[in-house]
């Protein structure tokens, strides 16, 4: 197939249908880059991919490699490469990255539970690959061999990570994916220069870890997203001193109890937090939330029911507010004085025992533009008052008890809402 074209430089199969490429392309000795993004059938590289001295440039996002081929770190040119897969059996082990001094950019090591020993792992020398942006690392938990495959991965990473990330002064990217058993608690400061860090699937991670010593080094970290980690508890320490953190989210966390201390006066910075399926969260820390949120999100946290000394009335940044599901005892919603003026967007939902929504405290939101309620079974009226103004959209959807209130001109809360511009009311426009 490649043949007569010894002298390609440049070779696009992404989105194609190839299991594999043809023994040919290994003959691509001038071939520099080499793309096969979205080739989502292709399982395999040529043995002869090893030929290929003069690439600079390999894309193989989205694909099924199941590993790389033989003496991959020949190909020692290679600055762009997305994905490494570390083989089991015939294929590149991980020492092969160590002979690929020039790697840059983003770079996911895949199927690392095939780390051979403690020395591969070493001899892969990530802490030198300092020009690397973005790094994740996965590796499955489960199989015949598991436990003594992490075993070996475990010893593997206590021995290098720490040192790996002090090197790393380049790292803007770091995702850890379903981690060994042995992660049990993370210290950020060993990501003191990464600007967006992702921990998912840490079923043993118990402790989001700060030491107060290098505290001042975190003022990178600008996201911070932890999901389904079962074990977290909370955060140790006095608090986060991340002063440019600008989104958190915590999602899936079954035993997280407690947020970082002393967010009004550490996360400064903070315009976005997100918190959802967060069950035995009760309560922000003394001193409420952070002064400069944008955008709140509570989802799906049982026990968590806004309160005034969350201190969200003074928060002249906050423009949307999303609650839903949890707040188990909420039967009229929004307190008077709880909401601050600036909010733009409030959201409500799956609220089960929610009944009146409460006018009072949504009146005097003058920069209110869309309401939205959804899935409030027990939703049976609005109160006293009025809806400010400023509102333009008004969607209640799911709340079966509101469509003979609301009916046109007949309803008893339809003069509340007639001034609206764009009104549903259980799926017809008013």
């Amino acid at each position: 197939m490649f043949d007569d074209l010894t002298h390609l430089r440049y070779l696009d199969l992404s989105s194609t249908a190839i299991r594999t490429l043809p023994k040919s392309a290994g003959f691509l000795y001038n071939l520099q880059v080499l793309m096969l993004s979205k080739c989502f059938n292709l399982v395999e590289l040529p043995e002869n991919t090893r030929n290929l001295i003069n690439l600079s440039h390999l894309d193989v996002t989205e694909t099924k490699l199941e590993e790389m081929p033989p003496e991959f770190g020949r190909l020692k040119n290679l600055q762009i490469l997305t994905t490494f897969v570390v083989s089991k059996s015939s294929g590149s082990s991980m020492s092969e990255l160590g002979r690929l001094l020039h790697l840059c950019g983003k770079l996911s090591i895949q199927e690392l539970q095939n780390v051979r020993n403690v020395a591969d792992a070493e001899d892969a020398k990530l802490k030198d690959k300092e020009n690397i942006k973005e790094l994740i690392f996965t590796w499955k938990t489960s199989g015949p061999d598991i436990r003594k495959e992490t075993d070996v991965l475990e010893k593997s990473l206590r021995i290098q990570f720490q040192d790996m990330m002090m090197h790393y002064t380049e790292l803007q990217t770091l995702h850890i994916t379903s981690s060994c058993d042995s992660l049990t608690f993370f210290p950020l400061n060993l990501a003191n220069k990464v600007e967006n860090l992702q921990i998912q699937n840490c079923s043993h991670l118990k402790c989001i870890q700060l030491s107060k010593d290098l505290c001042q080094e975190l003022k990178f970290l600008q996201d911070l997203d932890i999901s389904d980690c079962d074990d977290l508890e909370f955060f140790s320490g006095r608090g986060m001193q991340t002063p440019n953190l600008t989104s958190l989210s915590l999602s899936n966390c079954k035993n997280l109890a407690s947020m970082p201390e002393q967010m009004h006066t550490l996360l400064t910075s903070l315009q976005a937090l997100c918190l959802s399926y967060c069950p035995k969260l009760e309560s922000f820390p003394n001193g409420g939330l952070p002064p400069n949120l944008h955008s709140l999100l509570i989802e799906n946290c049982d026990h968590l029911t806004p309160q005034k000394d969350w201190g969200l009335n003074k928060m002249a940044s906050l423009t949307r507010l999303t609650i839903i599901g949890g707040c188990s005892n909420l039967k009229s919603f929004p307190e008077e004085g709880l909401l601050p003026a600036s909010l733009i967007s409030l959201q409500v939902g799956e609220l089960p025992k929610l009944e009146i929504l409460n006018l009072r405290g949504i009146q005097f939101l003058t920069s209110l533009k869309g309401l939205h309620i959804n899935s409030c079974n027990k939703l049976h009226c609005l109160s006293e008052g009025k809806l400010p103004v400023s509102l333009s959209s008004l969607s209640i959807t799911g709340c079966s008890l509101m469509s003979e209130r609301c009916q046109q001109s007949q309803g008893e809360d339809w003069p509340k809402i007639s001034h609206i511009a764009n009104k549903v009311i259980n799926g017809k426009v008013m």
